[in-house]
């Protein structure tokens, strides 16, 4: 008897497990940084859950004797299946939503197709190369990160690129 909740009715619980399932989206699409439409099966069980839940309110309305009782164990499950669904979906990555690829056929595109040649490198805290790459004749830039295993993505590229050769004296602000 103490492992039991009192028996609630199935159209009850059906919005308290919409409301958990729809939370739990709108938390992972906020701290995963994912879209709308970024997951398929993600929206695919949002778009079914109304009518799973539905199909079990009119399913025990028409059989009152059968009804769901949720237990203690029930909650701990599913509050264990949703942390760990939540902790196995994707985060947000360095290469998503950028362009990457090998560093040396990127240098190749960018010296051929926009005249563009290295104009600046830096080293960054996580060991990666970060390179700026332009052209005076074409005014076109392009921004790389490389990583040590020689796969480089592109960063941010643009136009009106204009090299800037005053050096200001120590101190000086901008």
């Amino acid at each position: 008897m103490a492992d039991t909740l009192p028996p609630i009715p199935i159209w009850q619980t059906r919005s308290f497990w919409y409301a958990v399932a729809t939370l739990a989206a709108v938390l992972a699409r906020t701290f995963f940084q994912t879209e709308l439409d970024a997951n398929r099966l993600a929206d695919t069980v949002m778009a079914i859950l109304p009518l799973f839940t539905g199909a079990l309110a009119y399913r025990e309305r028409m059989n009152p004797k059968r009804r769901v009782v949720i237990t203690r164990k029930v909650v701990a499950t599913s509050a264990l299946l949703l942390a760990l669904g939540l902790s196995l979906m994707p985060g947000p990555t360095l290469a998503q939503g950028m362009a990457c690829g090998d560093r040396t056929a990127i240098v190749q595109r960018l010296a051929e197709k926009y005249g563009e040649a290295r104009r600046g490198i830096g080293l960054q805290r996580d060991a990666g190369v970060l390179e700026v790459y332009a052209s005076d004749a074409t005014g076109t830039f392009t921004i790389i990160i490389t990583m040590p295993s020689g796969k480089a993505c592109l960063v941010a590229a643009g136009d009106g690129w204009e090299q800037l050769h005053d050096d200001l004296a120590t101190g000086e602000k901008l």
